[in-house]
Order: structure tokens, then sequence, then C-alpha cells
């Protein structure tokens, strides 16, 4: 593996494709997500928050607990892409993830953000929940946007 730059212009294409790969296909990809995988997501995410805030004053603890926050964040997301049941566009999603490592990689520092985040995503798993698809459709394409704007105010 390399290390790869992104300029300000590759970031807003990442965002971009991201926003069209995970909300493309969603309906059907939520659609297959069992209630049970909700409820677990919902608990994993909560937890995750808690450790964060938790550790939020102890410079040890929070990297670690901020890492294991964006690896639930990770797991989410990867799994609802791979819902679709169409191998193509997981490889597309992939593709753009790995490329975006390295911004979440530099996001380590924002574990303030875990709150924003985790009532975000509640509220995506709600909808889903629900079954009002084309309501997390629209709360996950505002995830999206608000992660890219908080990397954008982001000094690295």
């Amino acid at each position: 593996a390399h290390i790869i730059e992104l300029s300000k212009k590759d970031i807003d294409h990442l965002f971009e494709a991201r926003i069209e790969l995970e909300t493309s296909f969603f309906t059907r990809a939520a659609k297959n997500f069992s209630k049970n995988e909700i409820h677990r997501y919902k608990i994993l995410f909560k937890d995750a928050e808690r450790k964060v805030t938790e550790a939020i004053n102890d410079i040890e603890l929070i990297g670690p607990k901020w890492t294991e926050y964006l690896k639930v964040d990770q797991s989410f997301h990867n799994q609802l892409v791979q819902a679709c049941k169409n191998p193509f566009w997981y490889q597309l999603y992939v593709n753009i993830r790995n490329r975006m490592q390295v911004l979440f990689h530099k996001m380590e520092h924002m574990p303030e953000q875990a709150q924003s985040f985790s009532e975000q995503h509640e509220a995506i798993l709600d909808a889903m929940l629900d079954e009002r698809f084309r309501q997390a459709k629209k709360k996950l394409k505002e995830h999206i946007l608000y992660v890219r704007d908080v990397q954008k105010r982001t000094k690295f």
C-alpha cells in the first residue's frame, strides 16, 4: 500500500462519488437489512459514542476509542452497500472508501463529532426500522454531506 495525497478537488469528487454509490441502491440495500442488524448497529453506535465521550479528556484513551468508533462507522457503511447485493457496485464503493481512508485517519483528532455522527446514524437506522426508506436515504445523504463539511473545516 502507498499513501496518496488528495487535492481539495479530489476530495470533492470522492464525496460526490460516495453519495451516489451509497444512495443509488439505498432502498434495495435497506430492505435487505434485518431488524436485528439495525438494532445491533444502534447499540454499537451508542456504545462507541459513550466510550469516546468518556475518554474525551484522556489523551491516551481518546485515539483508540475514536478509532473504535470509526470502525463501527465503516462497518455500517460497508454492510449497507453490500446489502444491495451488487458485487460490482460494492467493488466501486471499496475503491472510493480506500481512497478516502487517508481523510478518515486525519479525522482521528475529531472525537467531538462522535455525538453528531451517532445522532445522524440513529436517524438513518430509525427510518430504516420504520421502513421510511426515502427519509433514511435523505438522512444518509445529509450525513455524508455533514462529514464532508467537517472534513473541509479540519486543518491537517
